[in-house]
């Protein structure tokens, strides 16, 4: 069920006519499916979003997103490079070990539940045209949302954990 909408949201126009939100908010807790092979992250406010409602989906308000999984570790990377070196580190002793690398939603948990992320959600509509990262060119199939992450503000928590595990490397 989605949150009252509290979110510092603003929505411009771009060229396109398409609706872009910038939303500060936190992240509240990320779960993984691994049937998708996504993460669903939540967060502390809701947002305009594409819902479901029985079998059709709709314009609503949501406070949970789902990324790809290495879509949202590059943006996660991106924003907090000590979680990156982290990560790095987990993989190449798991390889060193040749056991199965595994980085769980609850080691992400454990960084980043009550950080402080901006977020920039940009509105695209069935038969709106992309460009995936061969330079090819497609039409989006059905209408929805591109998240980038902005900003990241570790909880103090979260930092003190962040540090602690760094320099134990």
């Amino acid at each position: 069920m989605a949150k009252k909408q509290s979110a510092e949201a603003t929505a411009t126009t771009n060229a396109t006519a398409n609706a872009i939100q910038k939303i500060r908010t936190t992240i509240t807790s990320i779960s993984f499916i691994p049937e998708s092979n996504n993460y669903i992250v939540d967060f502390g406010d809701s947002f305009d979003a594409i819902v479901k409602d029985g079998d059709a989906y709709v314009e609503g308000k949501s406070n949970k997103i789902s990324f790809n999984a290495k879509y949202l570790k590059y943006l996660l990377f991106q924003q907090v490079p000590d979680l990156a070196l982290l990560y790095e580190d987990a993989r190449e002793k798991a390889q060193i070990r040749d056991e199965q690398f595994v980085f769980t939603a609850s080691k992400l948990n454990k960084y980043l539940a009550g950080s402080t992320i901006v977020i920039t959600r940009t509105k695209f509509n069935a038969g709106d045209e992309y460009t995936d990262v061969n330079g090819e060119t497609f039409q989006h199939q059905n209408s929805g949302y591109d998240t980038i992450i902005n900003e990241i503000r570790l909880s103090a928590k979260g930092q003190s954990r962040i540090d602690k595990d760094v320099d134990a490397i």
